[in-house]
């Protein structure tokens, strides 16, 4: 089965075997191997096969050397997508409770901005990821177009007299790459793009609900300090119309004076404040 084609190659009979990557171990674990044998019918004698390997086979490192590339790069992407794969799941569910904290009738701030920092702390993880995966399909396509300018470079060599037969040999890999590692790793990033998005919008609800949450607390408390200093300022005015002449207390322990008119009159304004604020925060 690692077997993916036969044919001919300066005049020599070749087999190509090759094992793409496993995506589930922790090594790229490709193979491949050319084996080439030239007919001795063919009158080739053992100096001139020697003189074709040795004009071939450093134009064959290059071109193999971008072939590992490319082959290293899908593979790196392959555990990249793993790894996006398995923050799905928390971005779904973070974004599914969204709602459900919105409709509490008290929203906890302070879990609220738990929760932000923890999502920030997901998308930073998440964007680099993605981020590295739109590298190594970058260099999947450098290397490849590379790839691509060797084989013809081979199939022009001057020795080589069927350059349709090498191209064809050596594009295959090419075609395979275009059609599976290329296609592959742009679908990836278009359905993991919307994992970023969902968290984005996430974020942007979450700071959205702080902000008005916040928005709500300033105005309270400026309503609080506008009532008791109103409150205050009646208090003073109406002790000092009622106490033009206050009776001093006979002694230390005399609180008598808490229940003439002036005390009770200049503390009703503050009284009635305490009331209608502490009113208006059980109905809110």
């Amino acid at each position: 089965r690692d077997l993916k084609q036969t044919g001919e190659f300066l005049g020599a009979h070749f087999y190509e075997l090759w094992k793409p990557p496993s995506h589930q171990h922790q090594t790229c674990d490709s193979v491949h191997l050319i084996i080439c044998l030239f007919d001795a019918k063919d009158n080739n004698s053992l100096l001139e096969v020697q003189e074709k390997v040795r004009r071939i086979y450093p134009e064959l490192m290059q071109l193999f050397r971008y072939r590992n590339k490319v082959i290293w790069s899908y593979w790196q992407s392959r555990q990249l997508k793993i790894e996006l794969k398995k923050a799905y799941p928390i971005i779904q569910t973070t974004v599914n409770n969204l709602p459900q904290q919105v409709d509490q009738p008290r929203l906890n701030l302070n879990q609220l901005q738990k929760e932000l920092a923890d999502i920030l702390k997901v998308l930073s993880i998440y964007s680099n990821q993605l981020s590295s995966l739109e590298e190594q399909q970058s260099t999947i396509k450098t290397n490849l177009k590379n790839y691509q300018k060797r084989v013809d470079a081979i199939a022009e060599l001057d020795f080589n007299f069927n350059s349709e037969a090498t191209r064809k040999f050596l594009m295959f890999f090419s075609d395979y790459v275009e059609e599976k590692y290329l296609e592959q790793t742009k679908s990836d990033l278009r359905s993991l793009n919307s994992g970023f998005k969902l968290l984005e919008n996430a974020i942007k609800t979450i700071e959205g609900i702080i902000s008005i949450e916040q928005t709500k607390s300033d105005r309270d408390l400026n309503s609080t300090i506008g009532v008791v200093g109103t409150a205050l300022a009646m208090s003073g005015v109406t002790a000092s119309v009622l106490s033009a002449q206050p009776e001093r207390p006979k002694s230390h322990g005399d609180f008598s004076f808490m229940a003439s008119p002036a005390f009770f009159l200049s503390s009703l304004p503050l009284l009635i404040s305490v009331i209608i604020l502490g009113l208006s925060r059980f109905f809110r």
